[in-house]
């Protein structure tokens, strides 16, 4: 059997698909697809829309993350990444929809594309639409921090789906001074970013900016 993931090393998305194919021991190959540049026109035959990550799994191909994130996590019953309780359940899934519908815009394009790489690229910027993401981030925090359970994780004691999605968002958060400023205000992801943060999943998927690369 064949794993490959279809995606770039800098992509919020594709991290949140490495981090679960790594939580479940699942081997896999990154096949590097830059979405923002070059010649896109062969992995549209895999996604219509252009996007990754596109998961290959031994010839079955999926895209869109939410889809392959559940796919990856039935394939093996353990560690499980999708809580049975379904209050849990619906508690998971209600910040994995945080995450996608306010916090990539916000946390990831917003705070830190536009408040801190283009900056650093000498590229124009928005300081306008910094402010607007940082505002939503307060916001989004705030709704994550009050879903959560007590802990460790965001939905209790063992690490879901939700945990992982977040976390790819919040790496690139905290590589703003103003978003890591944000964060650091509260106290119950403080602690959850720590634990987050010693996972081996997360230290062998960081994005190249963050190791240097």
């Amino acid at each position: 059997m064949t794993v490959t993931v279809y995606g770039a090393d800098f992509s919020v998305y594709t991290r949140s698909v490495r981090m679960t194919l790594f939580e479940k021991d699942i081997a896999y190959t990154l096949a590097t697809v830059d979405p923002f540049e070059g010649d896109v026109r062969e992995h549209l035959m895999r996604n219509p829309f252009g996007k990754v990550p596109v998961l290959d799994w031994d010839g079955f191909q999926i895209y869109e993350t939410s889809a392959i994130l559940r796919f990856i996590d039935a394939q093996k019953s353990s560690p499980p990444l999708v809580p049975d309780d379904a209050e849990v359940c619906a508690r998971m899934e209600q910040i994995f929809s945080i995450c996608d519908s306010y916090g990539f815009g916000a946390m990831v394009w917003s705070v830190y594309v536009e408040g801190t790489q283009k900056p650093s690229d000498f590229e124009p910027f928005d300081p306008d639409l910094v402010t607007k993401g940082l505002w939503e981030t307060k916001r989004i925090l705030k709704a994550i921090e009050d879903l959560a359970g007590p802990g460790p994780y965001l939905v209790g004691a063992d690490v879901s789906l939700a945990d992982l999605h977040f976390a790819s968002m919040i790496a690139y958060l905290k590589m703003s001074k103003d978003g890591a400023a944000v964060f650091d205000q509260s106290g119950r992801l403080k602690e959850w970013w720590d634990a987050m943060a010693a996972r081996p999943s997360v230290i062998e998927t960081q994005y190249p900016i963050e190791t240097g690369g």
